[in-house]
């Protein structure tokens, strides 16, 4: 499965490039303003409403263009992460075939990056703290375009996008459970945290799922709707291992699937814990 979308359209789409045109018609329409000439005054105050304009657009309308580059990207990472687990692993598919491979993805936590550290240290000290470390701040930040950004949005099919994407591969064999899991940036093809868990089946305790619900702005709708992270959780005697398992907006995904799935997962952990 080729890459068949533009990784460089992801992050506009969730207006992770700020666009300086709305500051650039301000600085050309204030310049216009201060020519006492009527047509400069007059191309003047069109700048400056042209300007705001785009500053409500961007700031209350949002864009779809490019939607379809995020689902296939979501796509995409979602299969690769099979591949990469069978690498990482050192498995072969024969070894784990005794039932369908589950793959789940989800979103990721957010990463706490060396701006969002400084912006808190900065805020923490007040007016002066921002003014006087300022300067120091800016040396101590070392970002890259590459560095996993975290953006949400509601998309125009309800559904939530998200450019952090937590994936996990669950494999079988006859003895034991694999579990592979990444944290992915979809907009670069970062796998920024990746794990690998081997458990066998006689070794598990107990499988158990839960959710938590948050709310993200709609464009579409004009209001804040509900999205749902849920998680499951494998437990053995003195460890575990959590991860999202699926992310989704309120009556926008069928549950049923993933369900079936999980179901399935625990009777054949139950199947074999008697075996």
């Amino acid at each position: 499965m080729g890459e068949n979308f533009n990784r460089n359209n992801i992050r506009p789409y969730f207006g992770g490039k700020k666009s300086l045109i709305p500051v650039i018609l301000i600085v050309v329409g204030l310049i216009c303003l201060l020519i006492p000439l009527g047509f400069f005054k007059f191309l003047g105050f069109v700048a400056i409403i042209a300007a705001i304009a785009l500053w409500i657009k961007n700031k209350f309308f949002s864009d779809f263009t490019h939607e379809e580059d995020v689902n296939k990207a979501m796509a995409y990472e979602a299969e690769q992460a099979k591949t990469r687990a069978l690498e990482r692993l050192g498995l072969v598919k024969e070894q784990v075939s005794l039932i369908d491979p589950i793959a789940t993805s989800g979103m990721a936590s957010r990463v706490i990056t060396a701006s969002d550290r400084i912006q808190f240290e900065q805020n923490s000290k007040g007016f002066f703290g921002k003014l006087f470390n300022k300067k120091n701040a800016k040396k101590q930040l070392i970002e890259n375009d590459d560095d996993p950004k975290y953006f949400v949005k509601v998309g125009s099919d309800d559904k939530l996008k998200y450019t952090l994407v937590h994936n996990t591969v669950y494999y079988f064999s006859d003895t034991q459970l694999y579990i592979y899991w990444e944290n992915v940036d979809i907009a670069t093809g970062l796998v920024y945290e990746s794990g690998t868990n081997e458990y066998f089946y006689k070794d598990i305790e107990a499988v158990s799922t839960s959710q938590d619900c948050d709310k993200q702005f709609s464009p579409k709708k004009k209001k804040y709707v509900r999205y749902i992270n849920e998680y499951m959780s494998i437990y053995l005697a003195g460890t575990s291992y959590s991860g999202t398992f699926r992310t989704y907006t309120e009556g926008s995904l069928d549950r049923k699937e993933i369900a079936d799935q999980i179901f399935a997962m625990r009777n054949l952990i139950r199947e074999k814990k008697n075996v």
